[in-house]
């Protein structure tokens, strides 16, 4: 293989990976720009709560946030609870969460009626639920949460109630459910690849700020290998570049070279065709002067016969040849008829 040979598989080999990391960096893109939609929804959503600008020792907590609490509490009724009571205004948001789960739990008559009207859909909670600004909590299959350290025991047998016991302890930021066990966890950590059976438990925007992470990682990986690919392939695309211009001058010249020859074709084919006409125009005239002399060359021979004819008839006739009185005997007339056919062949010969 030579040199320029080598020169194009190089250039061809970059070309080709510079289009595949390019290809995957597109996607790569598509799916970053998503999930940083989905992280900017997941805010916007946050921001909505009703409690979301309350802590756990405010006051003066206003109605909307109030009935939230009375809702997430299981109680069914509406405009039992009032934020603007002196009782209500001087307790703490984590006050009115504790007097809402009493209403809820409590199994007297008139807590009953109070929180749940007529339904009998009670609740089963155990103690109140005071993360009630928290974020969801979403599961991650294949990894684990280990957290800091233990946020406490939990009995829960399903995934499900593993997430649930998290999202109603005061303490627990994560928990692993493997193998049929929930392990709370408490402090912050990296989520870390597991078993296919084990799914770490944790709030959904730092999943979704984890997998942005990813992705943004990603990127900047592909990123740096297309830079590097393009300082490899610099030398080679130069000196490709550098034969390709000087194949497309010598293109340009053949082209120019072509186009006078061409000139040239369409006049040497002008005259070639000038050339058959006249050849053609002089065969025909060939030809016809073939018939012709064919023709007179009968012609001749005719004459000649005649002319012996007439000879030998005027050796062995006794007739004078010429008559007294000014007439012309009929040898004289058959002289006169073969001069006038030569004559009229004559002149057709040349005509």
């Amino acid at each position: 293989m030579n040199t320029n040979e080598t020169a194009n598989n190089n250039a061809t080999s970059i070309t080709m990976d510079l289009e595949n990391l390019q290809q995957e960096y597109s996607n790569l893109l598509i799916k970053y720009k998503q999930a940083v939609t989905n992280y900017i929804s997941y805010l916007n959503i946050e921001s909505q709560k009703p409690c979301i600008n309350f802590s756990a020792d405010s006051k003066n907590v206003d109605q909307k946030c109030y009935d939230y609490i009375w809702k997430k509490a299981g109680c069914k009724t509406t405009g039992v609870v009032n934020a603007n009571t002196s009782w209500a205004q001087s307790q703490t948001l984590n006050g009115l969460i504790y007097d809402s789960f009493l209403w809820a739990t409590l199994t007297d008559n008139t807590h009953r009626q109070g929180c749940y009207g007529t339904s009998t859909d009670y609740t089963t909670a155990t103690q109140p639920d005071y993360k009630i600004n928290n974020p969801p909590l979403t599961s991650i299959q294949g990894m684990a949460y280990t957290g800091t350290g233990s946020a406490g025991q939990s009995t829960a047998t399903t995934l499900q109630e593993c997430q649930a016991d998290c999202a109603s302890s005061s303490t627990c930021t994560g928990a692993t459910f493997v193998s049929g066990k929930c392990n709370l966890r408490v402090g912050d950590s990296p989520i870390i690849p597991s078993s296919n059976d084990s799914y770490a438990i944790i709030p959904k925007g730092k999943q979704l700020l984890m997998s942005m992470n990813d992705l943004n990682n990603q990127l900047l990986n592909i990123n740096k290998q297309i830079s590097n690919k393009i300082q490899t392939g610099q030398p080679v695309y130069n000196k490709f570049q550098s034969q390709t211009d000087d194949k497309s001058r010598e293109l340009l010249k053949n082209y120019k070279e072509l186009e006078a020859e061409r000139e040239n074709i369409r006049k040497l084919l002008k005259e070639y065709e000038t050339l058959d006409t006249t050849e053609n125009e002089n065969q025909i005239k060939i030809t016809q002067n073939y018939y012709t002399y064919i023709l007179l060359f009968i012609l001749a021979i005719a004459v000649i016969f005649l002319l012996v004819k007439i000879t030998s008839l005027g050796t062995s006739s006794t007739v004078p040849t010429v008559q007294y009185g000014g007439e012309l005997n009929i040898k004289a007339y058959y002289i006169l008829f073969v001069i006038i056919i030569m004559a009229l062949g004559i002149n057709f010969l040349f005509k």
